[in-house]
């Protein structure tokens, strides 16, 4: 979702797929959806017979009607206990086998060379096979892959960021660094090695015993150097690693931090809708997807307009949350609007796209080939829901397959974040040892 001028029709087009990833629409009257022969299974069972059966001139010949719908009226079978824990209703159920009934005799026709439609889709979806109780197994673990991966990130980002604020760290704040509660004599006593004589002779034997680490220093063969205080200070600072900290490091950390606490919500909420796609879920994955983009161009704009303080987020904040607020109000009150909400998460991509398609390239940014080799790679990765195709095995599709592209693209835009935030702190020239390969 996020390379000069040039780079603009590759960022317009970044920005689609990432709107197709967050804010897919389904199709309310699939080809499947409207086949009598479905329709009429589908009745039959769920309103008395508790069997997934196609009228007799449609069904396989010389086979009998399955009953394995999850059913009241059905008790020789017992539920699967997977499929009742997600919750498969009896019409749910029957939904289920009526579209494999329905697809097995597509197959059956075909094979005896009879024309008719290939696989099509029912509510907007092709017809998969239950895993678990899961309807789209695939795609469930590849939205915990994503989750993981986001998660990783975080943790190797925070810890980045710990180690330029310790890097950075002034000698004389030492005594601001003691974790709180702990015995404030131990600053006392890094205070007063640091200002009197033969500090780098005795190096930080004294502060042993004091609740600190001791870490080797550098020895020259006659005396510690001036390390030895750098390391008490990253020992400190790294064992508080406060936001405060993190933040004096890379003003915008707190932005980007609830940007990932959002990214892990929205996975979990993508795996459990591709699990079991219900009323919750369903809305649960698209408000999720939606803050997820509004809140990535909030804090794209942010970082571009170069904003670093709090006070001067407020206002942009406020009226987001206000408009994210009165689209979901409309969304769950009067009308699920699924093309106005596509048409909404396909502006705000665009817009943060263009936004980081400029600035980088304005800024000379040292790491801006990482964002768009970003860009580059989402627009390969889009072929995949580009070319739809049925799932193969009845199992993956091209959707699954995008949602396995998205896990190193997520590692691959942190890098870019961890380029940011080490040229925020001062550090033009980007080497590998301070962030390549952060995540």
């Amino acid at each position: 979702m996020y390379g000069g001028l040039r780079h603009h029709h590759t960022a317009v087009a970044a920005a689609a797929a990432v709107v197709i990833l967050l804010c897919s629409s389904s199709c309310l009257a699939s080809p499947g959806d409207r086949d009598l022969a479905y329709r009429w299974c589908v009745d039959s069972c769920s309103s008395g017979s508790g069997c997934a059966a196609l009228p007799p001139r449609t069904a396989i010949p010389g086979t009998e009607p399955q009953c394995r719908a999850a059913c009241p009226l059905q008790h020789q079978h017992p539920v699967p206990l997977p499929v009742g824990l997600l919750g498969w209703s009896c019409g749910n159920d029957c939904r289920y086998w009526c579209m494999w009934e329905r697809e097995n005799a597509r197959q059956h026709a075909r094979k005896m060379g009879i024309a008719g439609p290939a696989t099509v889709k029912y509510d907007g979806k092709w017809p998969f096979r239950r895993v678990l109780g899961m309807q789209e197994v695939a795609s469930v673990l590849f939205s915990l892959c994503n989750l993981a991966a986001q998660a990783h990130c975080l943790v190797r980002l925070t810890a980045l960021l710990r180690q330029l604020a310790a890097r950075t760290a002034p000698k004389e704040h030492i005594r601001s660094t003691v974790l709180d509660g702990e015995d404030e004599t131990a600053a006392d006593g890094a205070s007063r090695a640091q200002n009197s004589p033969g500090w780098e002779q005795r190096g930080i034997s004294g502060l042993r015993g004091r609740g600190f680490r001791h870490s080797r220093a550098v020895d020259d063969g006659s005396r510690h150097d001036n390390s030895s205080i750098d390391t008490v200070d990253k020992r400190l600072r790294l064992r508080k690693g406060s936001l405060q900290q993190l933040t004096a490091v890379y003003p915008w950390w707190p932005l980007w931090a609830v940007y990932f606490g959002i990214s892990l919500s929205a996975w979990a909420a993508s795996a459990a809708f591709h699990a079991r796609d219900i009323n919750v879920t369903e809305a649960a994955d698209y408000m999720l997807a939606d803050a997820v983009v509004l809140w990535g161009t909030l804090t794209t704009a942010l970082r571009v307009l170069g904003l670093r303080q709090p006070r001067q987020w407020a206002p942009l904040l406020l009226v987001g949350a206000a408009a994210y607020g009165l689209h979901w109000h409309r969304m769950l009150t009067v009308l699920f609007d699924y093309g106005f909400n596509v048409a909404l998460c396909v502006s705000l991509g665009i817009l943060q796209s263009l936004m980081w398609a400029v600035w980088v390239g304005r800024t000379k940014h040292p790491v801006r080939y990482r964002m768009w080799t970003f860009l580059a790679l989402l627009n390969v990765a889009t072929a995949f829901e580009v070319f739809d195709f049925p799932p193969v095995a009845g199992l993956l599709d091209a959707h699954a397959l995008w949602h396995a592209a998205t896990v190193p693209l997520a590692y691959l835009f942190s890098s870019f974040i961890a380029g940011d935030a080490v040229w925020s702190a001062g550090r033009a020239a980007v080497t590998p040892e301070n962030h390549s390969a952060v995540c």
